[in-house]
């Protein structure tokens, strides 16, 4: 069986969403093709890309929530692919969305464009996944066993992913959505505490972060 990895967000492989699709495929039970395609910008799929597409059974997006959506340049990737001429109408469709805010549940409507984009298109919705807290994913997997503790209910679901894609199954009851389990408040002093670094390190101040232009 070939699956398609389709990265969206614009960091490419060293990104949360690249931690999360290499995540899956390490449990991967079976022996699998997999194909490693990034779309890192609003650039058309190349033919190399088209081809590696229309011979997977299995495409699995990962992407970064953007204002409450699919990001932009993903969005137009989206409009290509539905245009394409591809040929397999019953391959399966998945997909990661992870965002900064703590609930995941901000990415359920980026997850019903893309199982809308994926009915339009005639093919089959397998899962969703929103993952809440991903601004501490790429710290959690520096951190090896305490790191996938904090993680939370997120690494068996994963594993999970992998087996539904292996299995060529489906999950009806709706997108699943939570959050990492280290705790709200923490999660947000480290999320302020790294953008006064970040502004300090660019040579601002940390009263710029509540300027209004």
């Amino acid at each position: 069986m070939k699956v398609a990895l389709i990265n969206g967000s614009p960091k490419g492989k060293k990104s949360a969403s690249g931690w999360l699709l290499d995540y899956v495929t390490q449990n991967f039970e079976n022996e699998m093709e997999v194909a490693e395609i990034n779309f890192r910008n609003a650039a058309p799929p190349t033919e190399e890309q088209l081809k590696q597409l229309d011979e997977a059974e299995a495409w699995l997006f990962a992407f970064p929530l953007y204002v409450d959506g699919v990001p932009g340049h993903l969005l137009s990737t989206l409009i290509a692919l539905e245009h394409a001429a591809l040929t397999n109408p019953e391959r399966r469709i998945y997909g990661i969305c992870n965002c900064g805010f703590y609930e995941g549940e901000q990415n359920e409507l980026a997850l019903d464009v893309l199982k809308n984009w994926s009915a339009k298109c005639g093919y089959i919705w397998g899962c969703g996944f929103g993952i809440g807290g991903g601004g501490a994913i790429l710290s959690f997997a520096d951190m090896g066993k305490v790191g996938m503790i904090l993680m939370g209910k997120w690494t068996k679901a994963l594993k999970g992913m992998a087996l539904m894609i292996e299995e060529c199954k489906r999950w009806d009851g709706g997108h699943v959505c939570g959050s990492i389990a280290l705790p709200r408040a923490i999660y947000q002093h480290c999320a302020h505490s790294g953008w006064k670094k970040k502004i300090k390190a660019a040579g601002g101040a940390v009263e710029d972060l509540e300027r209004r232009l």
